[in-house]
């Protein structure tokens, strides 16, 4: 509820509205000799935090139609540290919901862009995380209006993610079949062949396997909660069937139920999954360059393009699990290396024909 005059406002830091002019200046307070004060360090970081941790567990919330991920979550928190940073270093505004304008929201993606120069996908982080903290604001009564609405990142011509080459792949499923644990094998052909996320790979449980006559599906818990199936191919399924056999020599019982991938602890997390990669990338017969390419992103980003060049958007779609469509036409667009080659034939001479062509005859037309 909006407090109808400046009497009526509640004194909760995280409650107090603006009355007037909804984005003019802020007075900033006075000590009794006149000087300008500033919060310390330490309480600025306790008032940010407050905030911040309301956020958080608004966009955990029943009320979030649409539940972010936790990787998701993390981001916003980091992106919202760095603004509240900001307001504080460059400014001097001590971190309140005082502090919080359009101006100010404003001014601060145009210092990413101007000063630090960051790429419009990182501008664009910043953007998509006020407007959510704004819209959050405007939910819980302490704002009427989102100071975000109108916020801009930089435009950028989109280009399509990259995705890696064949012989890369190869190398590196080669590499993973050999390091002695059957577990990087599986891992990395499940990036190779699902296009899941590595979150999803590590969190694939034994119940949300089906095995089919022909193959082997696996139900993915994937952003937002959202649930999909994805098939593998034979030798994939076959693949995790040895692994299973194993566990089940060491573990001295055949294991039904919990996660499918597991380490000394149990179930393994993402990291586990990024230390995995990056050990079987090092012993790979690769480049230098060619190994700062691969992540586990890089095999989604490869299934995706593979996907949309070969079959069809609606396919891709389905398998990787984007709800709008426009997600995947990303993978439609032609690579850097494609537009290169695309460039570098232009000024070549056309090919002549080795038939030759007869004159058209007279009143043809060849619209």
């Amino acid at each position: 509820m909006i407090p109808a005059n400046s009497h009526d406002r509640p004194a909760n830091l995280l409650s107090v509205l603006w009355v007037g002019v909804l984005y003019s200046p802020l007075p900033v307070a006075q000590t009794s000799d006149g000087n300008a004060s500033k919060l310390t360090t330490e309480k600025i970081e306790r008032t940010v935090m407050t905030m911040i941790d309301d956020f958080l567990a608004w966009l955990c919330s029943p009320e979030m139609h649409r539940p972010r991920a936790a990787t998701t979550i993390r981001e916003y928190e980091r992106q919202l540290r760095a603004f509240a940073r900001w307001l504080n270093d460059s400014l001097g505004v001590p971190w309140g919901i005082e502090a919080i304008s359009a101006h100010r929201m404003a001014a601060y993606i145009e210092y990413l862009q101007e000063t630090l120069h960051r790429a419009p996908a990182t501008q664009l982080k910043a953007v998509t995380m006020l407007k959510i903290f704004g819209t959050w604001l405007v939910a819980t009564g302490q704002l009427r209006v989102n100071p975000a609405l109108r916020l801009r990142a930089q435009s950028e011509q989109a280009q399509a993610p990259k995705a890696l080459n064949a012989t890369v792949v190869r190398r590196i499923l080669d590499a993973a079949h050999h390091t002695g644990d059957l577990r990087d094998a599986v891992v990395l052909e499940l990036l190779a062949s699902s296009g899941m996320r590595a979150s999803e790979v590590a969190g694939i449980q034994l119940e949300q396997l089906e095995r089919g006559e022909r193959t082997m599906w696996v139900r993915v818990i994937g952003k937002g909660a959202k649930l999909r199936r994805v098939p593998l191919p034979k030798y994939v399924g076959q693949l995790i069937e040895d692994y299973l056999d194993l566990r089940t020599i060491n573990e001295r019982v055949r294991p039904r139920a919990g996660p499918l991938l597991v380490g000394q602890r149990g179930g393994i997390t993402r990291t586990t999954i990024n230390d995995i990669v990056a050990r079987v990338v090092n012993r790979a017969a690769l480049t230098d360059a060619q190994r700062g390419q691969v992540t586990p992103h890089a095999f989604r980003h490869t299934v995706a393009t593979t996907l949309v060049r070969r079959r069809d958007l609606v396919t891709a779609a389905d398998i990787l699990g984007h709800t709008n469509i426009n997600t995947t036409r990303r993978y439609a667009k032609a690579s850097e290396q494609e537009l290169e080659d695309a460039v570098a034939t232009l000024l070549q001479p056309l090919p002549l024909s080795s038939e030759p062509q007869e004159p058209p005859r007279r009143g043809t037309s060849y619209d």
